[in-house]
């Protein structure tokens, strides 16, 4: 992985999630984010002034926008598909920005045959959405992730700071209850800008790697459906655009777990050179294992499982990212 991405921040962002256009594709929107149809950028929730613990992370009004750029595929031998995908948050509209860089690999396009009973997956995982899909009988439920950088932690919001927060920006939601890492969720109402109909979303704090947070949005469009949600492992979540779990290869999730975790650490910089990720598909595209190595003071490195969800609206294909504990 020798090509680095510089990305910068462009202020406030309107969220959008459509197909991967040229130059933004996004993971993870709020309600009000099909303003820009070629950004592919999903919303991510801003902090309020209401929030405890990082100051520094606590200003709605500093959005940001993570797209991702699409690099040139390699075909051949020992080649891989370059593919930058990245995440926003923001309310206003701008170009996207994101963490992508091109990543060459000796993985075939195929979506793998591996078997996941190989993993060891910790038996507290089981029925959460790191390990299965949320409300999967409901067409309309997806996932959607919000990272929280600062130069401390967010550990809780109130519900009316996740009310006003860029994933709901510019909606009629009304939340009760707070978002406490490790904690209880909060739950909001809200009117869908696509659809104009009524969903619901159950709000978690999670940890993101490198030390930061982040909020999961599990939105659903019947009232009382909770994510039940691993509590102490970091999480990174990831659109695939238009391409769906049954046909994602290993360079496909190189990419995904890449751009995901590094939304945990940062929304501009360079992408270190050393920065690698590899992955095994299994599940016929349900699930991964992916090892990642270089990120900056090992914040993001081991061994990341991945899920296949719905993203945004429920009409894009995402996997959620959940790191496995370190020995």
């Amino acid at each position: 992985m020798d090509v680095t991405t510089r990305i910068t921040r462009h202020g406030a962002q309107l969220f959008a999630l459509g197909a991967i256009a040229a130059l933004a594709a996004g993971c993870s929107a709020g309600p009000s984010a099909r303003d820009s149809a070629e950004s592919g950028a999903q919303g991510v929730s801003g902090v309020q002034s209401d929030v405890q613990g990082a100051p520094a992370a606590a200003d709605g009004n500093d959005a940001q926008t993570r797209g991702a750029e699409s690099g040139d595929s390699a075909k051949g031998a020992g080649a891989g598909q370059g593919k930058g995908q990245g995440q926003g948050q923001g309310a206003g509209n701008g170009n996207g920005q994101g963490q992508g860089k091109g990543h060459g690999n000796g993985h075939g396009n195929g979506s793998g045959g591996g078997d996941s009973s190989d993993v060891v997956i910790p038996e507290g995982w089981a029925g959460t959405v790191s390990q299965e899909r949320f409300a999967p009988e409901d067409p309309a439920a997806y996932l959607a992730l919000g990272n929280l950088n600062g130069s401390q932690a967010v550990t809780e919001m109130s519900a009316e700071g996740i009310a006003g927060s860029e994933f709901f920006g510019g909606s009629d939601a009304r939340c009760e209850g707070d978002a406490v890492l490790g904690g209880t969720s909060a739950t909001c109402t809200f009117t869908d800008t696509d659809s104009g109909e009524q969903r619901f979303a159950d709000v978690h704090m999670v940890g993101a790697g490198f030390g930061s947070t982040a909020l999961l949005y599990a939105v659903s469009s019947t009232e009382g459906v909770d994510a039940s949600v691993v509590s102490d492992a970091p999480f990174a979540l990831q659109t695939l655009g238009q391409t769906e779990p049954a046909n994602a290869t290993a360079a496909d999730l190189e990419e995904a777990v890449i751009s995901g975790v590094m939304m945990g650490y940062s929304e501009d910089g360079e992408l270190p050179a050393e920065l690698d990720a590899t992955c095994e598909v299994t599940d016929g595209g349900e699930h991964a294992l992916c090892e990642v190595t270089g990120t900056p003071d090992g914040g993001g490195d081991g061994t990341w499982y991945a899920t296949a969800q719905r993203g945004y609206s429920g009409d894009t294909d995402a996997y959620v990212f959940t790191r496995l504990p370190q020995e």
